[in-house]
This record gives C-alpha cells, structure tokens and sequence, in this order.
C-alpha cells in the first residue's frame, strides 16, 4: 500500500468516545491455572510438568501474512469545537508486518516528525522538530509459544525483542 499523502482530522470527544468505546469492547482476562496430579505405585500424589517438545517445524519460513505501507506524507490535526489544538506532520513512514508460523515481526522507520502547536498565543509554535536521514527506526519480534509448558521458567528462552533507534 502506498500513499502519497493522508489528512487525518480528529475531534477530542470523539476520540476520547472511541477510546472508552474500544476500552469496553475488551473482554474480561481472567486466568486459571492447571494442575495435574499422577498417583505412583506407592500412592503418592505427584505434580507432573508435561515437556513439549523442540522440534522445529517445517513451515516455520512460509509466511502467513505480509503487509508493507509507505506513506510519504501523514498529517494530523487535532482540534476542539472551536479551535485547533495541535498538527503533527509526519514524512517518510515505512512499516511492515510479517506473520509467520513461530514469529511475527514489526518494523517501522520514520524520516521526518514535526509537532506544531495551533495556540495563537504559543511562545514556541514547533513543539517537536526533529527531521534528518532516520529519525526513528523500530523493529519488535514477537516469538509464538516461546515461553509456554516448560520454557516459562528457562531464562534464556524470550518471547519478545524490541529494537528501537531515535535520532540522526
């Protein structure tokens, strides 16, 4: 998907409705915990752990979902009723998603990103000004079922990775 350029212009009843309209939708978490006790010979109650095994599978490359967005320019204007509040203009986004079997992976890079504040009587109308080569440049990955049965308590084992460089 590539876009030249999206206006994007949002009202702060609005938004602050979808948020709590979002907020309500999510259902309750709750969590239970499974145990499995085992008699022995001798009759004694046991708590088994059930070891899954490694075994690395052979779809783990074929990609299930790959989504990649440029958008040269992103503008974002926030207002009240009677007046703007603030823009935000944002250059050169370029993100991608990769769902695979055993991952999924986020990556996003950013040239350029300016806040400005609408308030007439601001004494610093750029809030924010950062531009250059890579402003901003993210990448997180995200490991299905790493940390489960077994490998929730081996500290070597992660479930996620976030790398993220800011600046020039």
């Amino acid at each position: 998907v590539n876009f030249s350029s999206l206006d994007v212009h949002l009202h702060t009843e609005a938004l602050l409705n979808t948020i709590n309209f979002l907020n309500n939708l999510l259902p309750n978490q709750e969590t239970t915990v499974i145990e499995e006790v085992v008699q022995d010979k001798e009759g004694e109650k046991k708590e088994v752990l059930k070891k899954l095994s490694s075994k690395k599978s052979k779809y783990e490359d074929i990609v299930d979902l790959h989504i990649c967005a440029d958008l040269a320019c992103l503008r974002v204007f926030i207002r009240e009723q009677k007046h703007n509040i603030s823009e935000i203009h944002v250059e050169g986004l370029d993100s991608q998603v990769v769902m695979k079997k055993a991952a999924t992976e986020i990556f996003a890079k950013l040239k350029n990103i300016v806040i400005l504040d609408s308030d007439e009587t601001a004494l610093y109308k750029k809030a924010l000004y950062i531009t250059g080569k890579e402003v901003f440049c993210f990448k997180m990955t995200s490991y299905v079922d790493a940390t489960d049965g077994v490998s929730y308590t081996n500290m070597k084992i992660v479930d996620s990775q976030v790398f993220l460089t800011v600046g020039c």
